[in-house]
């Protein structure tokens, strides 16, 4: 059987809440906020000697992973594509941070993953979703994105291109409600 978007959805669900934590009722939950951090290893929550506590708020309100598998090859866009669809790089065709024969570009745009996200998952079950800066997530059928990608004639200024390539108005909004100006040097 070809998964759907609906399998995706599911499994997404049954995986978001087999980790540590009680685990509410469907109907009772409201929000998910699938968190990932490039790089953070688990003990930069788990031991109280490092100085993380809005990440250890999260994990006691929660639901947490002690720890992770990673896939092969274990670089940021095919790691990440992973997590939002469940496949592996072979399938999702995502297998490195740039295509193949890349002049620059890297694996930016959502139409590049050959299998269903979780965003159209839960779009096609009428929810609401949102990423910030995730890799991959360019073009999206994501109703507030902030899309990670970049100019490669300026690769530090990465809010120019996120005011092109995420969800219209939403770097505005932003500045006129939380941060002020963005620009390269912030």
């Amino acid at each position: 059987m070809k998964p759907t978007g609906k399998h995706i959805f599911r499994l997404a669900i049954i995986l978001f809440f087999s980790f540590h934590c009680t685990i509410p009722t469907y109907s009772q939950v409201k929000h998910i906020i699938l968190v990932s951090i490039d790089g953070l290893r688990p003990e930069m929550y788990l031991d109280k000697s490092w100085s993380t506590p809005n990440l250890r708020y999260l994990m006691k309100n929660g639901t947490y992973a002690d720890h992770m598998k990673s896939v092969f090859p274990a670089y940021t866009f095919p790691s990440h594509t992973a997590m939002i669809t469940g496949a592996l790089p072979a399938r999702s065709k995502i297998c490195y941070n740039q295509p193949t024969g890349s002049k620059g570009e890297w694996n930016w745009d959502v139409n590049l993953i050959k299998v269903p996200t979780l965003w159209q998952a839960m779009h096609n079950n009428k929810l609401t979703t949102a990423a910030i800066m995730w890799p991959g997530a360019t073009n999206g059928d994501i109703d507030y994105n902030l899309a990670e990608s970049w100019e490669l004639s300026t690769p530090d200024d990465r809010i120019s291109k996120t005011r092109k390539t995420g969800t219209p108005g939403l770097v505005d909004e932003i500045e006129i409600n939380a941060t002020g100006k963005l620009d390269s040097t912030n």
